[in-house]
């Protein structure tokens, strides 16, 4: 059930330096690199026609219908150890290069069909029946199996595993759960969060290249993400296993200040110790020895004073009561300051340093502000990072940053540093090709440049290629490169930069931290984070997406909800659309301002659609009339209207189309259900989607000949690859490739003409997806035929391929079936929604992932459907009330909740 953000944190106002690093192009960077820096530093309902059967409504006049579906890492570097579960692998400092472009975690558009638009039409079952759910407007819950003969084989819902609870309807812990802190239903209030049970307050987050670490009020630290070496804080260390949910740092008691590398971070507590974990092939965690991973704290030699810390790629450093630095870990560029180009396992003191009052630490430099306003830096200068007018080689000692006297704070990102001066102004130099550093221009910088954008920051901080300040007025604004959303202005792109502007729905901030390509930031509402979360780093409880039903944010009253591929679209009452998730070839039909968007927008120019379907990267409206337009990828013709050009945000005709009662869309091809019963199909042709026996592979631009024999089509849906009509009476028939059986005809001969599904009867809907095809028969059963490798088919996945249609064990009841890329979901007439097959982002909903699993089981807090549909890794309903909640992929945002998300603690 989705969370209120109740338990965030309230943060005093406190000076806050910190840093954390990430990996950009030109530079010569190790096997660990830090890749963000966290420096924070304070300063101061219209429903389809008749002629689609299965377009149906629930029997609530609230609940209008919907259509058919028509249908990194580092290898570590250890020295000899002495724990025999860690490899021992020789230290170095020699970094391999990097001067070329940092691998983007791009979205994959994958070719699937998934536009899955059901409505509940059960006249013999009473409109709502919650099971275990406390619904007072609802008379007795009705116990699925026991007082209901119509209703059979339904497995008990799972239980919780330890530690987690059972809690208004969903599994939680109560030890970290701000909405149920210590026991069910004690929600921490706003401006706290939850650790061991009991709520606090949170002082500074920081983030690293994949984790991300909060200072809580209590001294504790709470970390994160990718934990492949501990540095989320989790002692299951694996690169596969992500760690998307807080964990408390051991050894560490007591801390002010917490600061992040790529891989390793470290905190100074306030008897002026330091402590650190993570990654330690390099020393970096300075506690005189070589490991591959340390999850627990360890402390940091002969450091007993310092007041302030950064961390780098794979080197740290803390300033010292005495105004002097020392540092740890790798040395071959000079990052160590001491002159030797050594590496160290344990600090040296940095040559000519004695009066520093912070540090920022890049990736493989390291910049000291001294009491005067100077600053003075030393490490690898391939970007310019010295700031001293010069560009390449490195400096093993300080040299002095030209033009910088007035300094008062100093924060770092990957390969760029700036400087907060006293008076307001902003003067910043480095790496430059998202525009971090606020000059207007995406131009290298050795030496200082006045940061016009971010004039009068009260804290600022710098990512991998992107940066966020805090103004006057505590509103955060971050600008730069935006390829997973790290800007936070509700779009993603993945070329160009984003200018400075206030993130979506945020509300005033106290602290930010940025990592590589993610952000966070404490509210008087709680902490949220944005931007990449694949490695868990967002901490809101998924990798690779989000693992509970969110709300879609501004949709209410939706007449219709339709998924495919990485994007959603809810249709209206009056006709209008909006759709959120990828527009790469303009398919959600608004203007290019990035390649896609995190929350709902308006489709442009279309009023008074019957009926939305969606395609790979192409869109269609149906109108009461019979006739549709299309938008979109138009290279095979797909589009309909005689040509093969694009159109983004203009729709168009399709051309000889007057009496259209439903629509389906495959990857490169479009079909229509007609008002006679056939079906025309136009687009691409590959594998015979046309269905008219012609063997071609060329475009068809505009519908023409009719697949053949079909007479008396009900309706019509696909998959990737695939065409299938549900015919009179309940039986199917389906056309074009059938490698892995999703013709249903018991073998994998492909067919250029419908053939009949043998044995299936009674069919009353039915959904296509990758390469399989699920149906719902009207005994309330489900069965499925084709791929089933990742168990989307119901059966173990043992069974690679279901060549003939099989049942669903475990589902009985359901009303709609919708099949994404590699899992299934069905909806049952008591409202609940049950999920199979594939799990890695999520996209069953059951609160984990990358748990595939062949057995049906419900959605936490889904208890009054009245529409599914699902796409390539994420699932969405349409609820009796009009809103829509989706659950799954993260990255593209067809989730649809902005893209802001709360820290669950």
């Amino acid at each position: 059930m989705h969370r209120r953000l109740s338990w965030f944190w309230r943060v005093a106002g406190a000076a806050l330096v910190t840093s954390a690093c990430a990996s950009e192009p030109g530079v010569d960077v190790p096997d660990d690199v830090a890749t963000a820096q966290d420096v924070s530093v304070d300063l101061g309902a219209d429903g389809v026609d008749a002629g689609a059967p299965t377009d149906v409504s629930v029997d609530r006049p609230d609940a209008r219908d919907a259509s058919v579906d028509v249908a990194r890492d580092a290898t570590a570097q250890d020295a000899p150890t002495d724990r025999p579960d860690v490899v021992d692998v020789l230290a170095t400092d020699i970094p391999v290069s990097i001067d070329v472009p940092v691998a983007m975690d791009v979205p994959v558009a994958m070719d699937v069909p998934v536009a899955m638009d059901v409505a509940i039409d059960r006249p013999d079952v009473p409109d709502v029946m919650d099971v275990g759910v406390d619904r007072p407007d609802v008379p007795d819950v009705v116990d699925v199996g026991v007082d209901r003969p119509d209703v059979v084989d339904v497995p008990t819902p799972p239980t919780c595993a330890s530690p987690r609870t059972m809690c208004g309807g969903a599994c939680v812990d109560t030890a970290s759960d701000g909405e149920h802190c210590g026991r069910c239903g004690n929600a921490c209030s706003a401006g706290r969060a939850c650790s061991a049970g009991a709520c606090v307050a949170v002082a500074q987050v920081v983030g690293g290249e994949a984790f991300t670490c909060a200072l809580l009020a209590n001294g504790a630290v709470e970390c994160w993400g990718s934990n492949e070496f501990g540095q989320s804080g989790s002692p299951v260390v694996d690169r596969l296993v992500p760690q998307p949910r807080p964990h408390v740092v051991e050894n560490v008691s007591g801390a002010v200040e917490v600061a992040a590398g790529r891989n390793h971070a470290c905190a100074r507590l306030g008897d002026g110790t330091v402590r650190c974990w993570g990654a330690n092939s390099s020393g970096q965690l300075g506690g005189g020895a070589y490991s591959t991973a340390e999850y627990r704290a360890v402390v940091v030699d002969g450091v007993s004073t310092a007041r302030a810390l950064a961390a780098g790629y794979s080197h740290s450093c803390a300033v010292l009561a005495d105004g002097t630095v020392r540092c740890w870990g790798s040395g071959s560029l000079g990052q160590l300051g001491d002159g030797s180009g050594l590496g160290s396992n344990r600090p040296v003191t940095v040559a000519g340093v004695s009066t520093a009052t912070a540090v920022a630490s890049g990736s493989f430099a390291t910049c000291a502000l001294l009491s005067s306003g100077a600053v003075t830096c030393w490490g690898s200068n391939s970007t310019g990072l010295l700031g001293n007018g010069t560009t390449g080689g490195s400096s093993r000692t300080p040299v002095a940053v030209t033009g910088i006297t007035d300094g008062a704070s100093i924060t770092a990102g990957t390969l760029s540093m700036c400087v907060l001066r006293r008076g307001g102004a902003v003067a910043c130099w480095g790496a430059n090709s998202g525009g971090q550093l606020g000059d207007g221009t995406t131009a290298q910088r050795n030496a200082p440049v006045a940061a016009t954008a971010y004039v009068g920051a009260r804290s600022l901080v710098l990512g991998g290629s992107h940066a966020c300040m805090v103004g006057p007025d505590a509103v955060v604004r971050c600008a730069g490169a935006n390829r997973e959303g790290e800007v936070g202005d509700g779009l993603y792109q993945f070329v160009g930069v984003s200018p400075l502007a206030p993130v979506a729905g945020l509300g005033a901030a106290s602290a930010i931290g940025a990592g590589d390509k993610h952000t966070c930031a404490v509210t008087a509402a709680g902490t949220v984070c944005w931007g990449y979360g694949g490695n868990g780093q967002l901490g809101d409880g998924g990798a690779y997406g989000y693992l509970d039903p969110r709300p879609v944010t501004g949709v209410t009253g939706a007449a219709q909800v339709v998924a495919r591929d990485h994007r959603t679209c809810a249709r209206f009452a009056d006709g209008t659309a909006r759709c959120w998730g990828s527009n790469q070839s303009g398919e959600s039909g608004v203007t290019p301002g990035g390649d896609g968007s995190f929350a709902p927008r308006a489709v442009q120019g279309l009023t008074g659609a019957g009926e939305l379907a969606l395609g790979a990267f192409h869109s269609c409206a149906r109108f009461s009339d019979g006739t549709a337009r299309c938008w979109g990828d138009n290279r095979d013709g797909q589009l309909g209207d005689g040509g093969t050009t694009s159109r983004a945000t203009t729709t168009t005709p399709v051309t000889s189309l007057s009496t259209a009662s439903q629509l389906a869309l495959a990857q490169t091809t479009t079909c229509a259900r007609l008002a006679n019963r056939t079906v025309v199909c136009w687009g691409s042709n590959a594998g015979g989607k046309l269905g008219t026996g012609s063997t071609d592979l060329f475009s068809h631009p505009a519908p023409g000949r009719a697949a053949t024999g079909l007479s008396d089509a009900t309706a019509v849906f696909t998959s990737t690859f695939n065409v299938c009509a549900l015919r009179t009476g309940g039986a199917v028939s389906c056309w074009g490739e059938n490698q892995q059986g999703q013709l249903g005809t018991g073998n994998t001969t492909s067919s250029y003409v419908p053939v009949a599904v043998p044995t299936l009867t009674g069919v009353t809907q039915a959904s296509g997806g990758y390469h399989h095809f699920c149906a719902r028969r009207d005994d309330g059963t489900v069965w499925c035929w084709g791929l089933n490798q990742t168990a989307q088919c119901g059966q173990s996945s043992d069974t690679r391929n279901v060549l003939s249609p099989t049942r669903v064990p475990g589902i009985a009841g359901a009303v709609a079936v919708a099949a994404g890329e590699f899992h299934t979901c069905a909806l049952r007439d008591d409202r609940s929604v049950w999920c199979w097959g594939e799990n890695l982002a999520g996209q069953l909903g059951s609160g984990a992932f990358n748990v595939n699993t062949p057995t049906p089981a419900p959605v936490p807090g889904i208890v009054d459907a009245v529409e599914i549909t699902a796409g390539t890794r994420h699932t969405c309903a349409r609820l009796a009330d009009g809103s829509v909640r989706c659950w799954g992929e993260l990255v593209s945002g067809a989730v649809g909740d902005g893209h802001l998300h709360g820290v669950r603690y």
